[in-house]
């Protein structure tokens, strides 16, 4: 009988399993489970013997009957002639023409609440119920109410898990078409502002050229939020393709370095690169990779201060896994923001304090792209102002020709 108990958390199944099992220890002519509901009324969830169909979702008051006064009292009843006893309704025997000449009713109760009832009606040898019966069916019902219980929370986690999933799913689709329909101004204007600086519709004051710059950088910042948000929401949504094909790391260093060099050079910020010369390939999304350090050396730059330092470097971290790390001497990190910077929107608090501009998505979307490739991204800083290193593995499968897509 317990390992029926514990063979299932499906709700419905267990609820079968559990009168079937009951039913044939008890050697009955017929039995039912009762539910009860939030308002109080019980409800035929299982029912077991002739003409079942008839009673099977039917409810009852709440203190209808034996089962109405065991469920609201929380007491057990043995009834050797049921028609002595003044609680006994005869309105389901009218109903299914069966004659119910003995009954034993049990609540199923956990310590909080009744959860319902077990009724069973007439032994099959016509003799009446005892005291032996009411002791092994209260056993029985009181594993029942511990495996039911879990059952209904296993199913209110599924329900809670799913509508999880729906929001989640509802948020990305917001944020890409949000991303989406802020990209597009946004191209035109940055389109305009370029025009304007290059004076191609003519000479600009100083004032102008100042309010131009404020208007391109600003423009700027919102179109990387605008990347950002879309880049998330694809991860989310596991609408992001990921193609598979082997590359040298030091090629994509090379890129960011070209790329990022001069953003490290207006700040006087020193940018060394530093990967090992006999770096072996590695097979991933070359896309993917090159975003991920491009997101990780922005940062860097950006929190580290005039005549600071930004070190990229590469190496091989034991056999089979490649390392990327990405050193500055910036402000550093707080042990409790240690974990929360990989959050969407999750800021330091020293970067905050600071009014260093940011949302907060760069790591995230760096992180989620790590793991998707089968990699793993941890962050090291000796405190405030102390600087931080961000490195992040990925494995190095045995080589692999032609290019191909891994995951959607």
């Amino acid at each position: 009988m317990t390992a029926a108990f514990t063979s299932t958390l499906d709700f419905p199944v267990l609820l079968r399993l559990v009168m079937e099992q009951v039913k044939d220890l008890m050697k009955v002519e017929a039995g039912s489970l009762l539910l009860r509901e939030e308002t109080g009324e019980l409800t035929f969830a299982v029912v077991l013997g002739e003409k079942r169909e008839l009673l099977q979702g039917l409810r009852i008051a709440a203190e209808e009957g034996i089962a109405g006064w065991v469920a609201s009292t929380g007491e057990a009843l043995v009834l050797p002639d049921v028609r002595k006893h003044p609680l006994f309704s005869s309105r389901v025997d009218a109903l299914t023409r069966f004659e119910t000449r003995s009954m034993l009713c049990v609540p199923v109760k956990t310590e909080e609440k009744v959860l319902g009832v077990i009724q069973l009606i007439n032994r099959t040898d016509q003799t009446p119920f005892g005291e032996g019966d009411l002791a092994l069916l209260s056993a029985i019902a009181n594993h029942a109410a511990t495996a039911l219980e879990n059952a209904r929370l296993h199913d209110q986690l599924l329900q809670t898990n799913q509508q999880l999933l729906e929001a989640n799913h509802h948020k990305s689709k917001f944020l890409s078409q949000l991303s989406q329909e802020v990209r597009t101004p946004l191209t035109g204007i940055l389109g305009y502002a370029e025009l304007l600086q290059d004076k191609r519709v003519g000479p600009l004051s100083a004032r102008q050229q100042q309010y131009l710059q404020n208007i391109y950088g600003s423009a700027q910042h919102i179109l990387k939020l605008a990347n950002d948000l879309l880049e998330l929401a694809e991860v989310d949504t596991d609408r992001k393709i990921f193609y598979s094909e082997e590359f040298s790391p030091l090629i994509v260093l090379e890129e960011v370095n070209a790329l990022m060099a001069p953003q490290a050079t207006n700040k006087e910020i020193k940018f060394t690169l530093d990967g090992e010369p006999q770096l072996p390939p590695i097979r991933c999304d070359i896309h993917q990779f090159r975003q991920i350090l491009l997101n990780l050396v922005s940062n860097a730059i950006k929190f580290t201060p005039a005549k600071g330092e930004v070190t990229v470097a590469a190496r091989v971290w034991d056999p089979g896994t490649v390392a990327v790390s990405v050193s500055d001497t910036g402000i550093g990190i707080r042990p409790e923001d240690r974990e929360r910077i990989f959050d969407p929107f999750g800021r330091g608090e020293n970067a905050v304090a600071r009014r260093i501009p940011g949302v907060g998505l760069g790591l995230t979307v760096a992180k989620r792209l790590v793991e998707l490739q089968g990699g793993e991204i941890r962050v090291e800083s000796e405190g405030e102002d102390r600087g931080s290193t961000f490195t992040f593995t990925l494995p190095l499968p045995p080589p692999r020709s032609g290019s191909q897509p891994v995951c959607a």
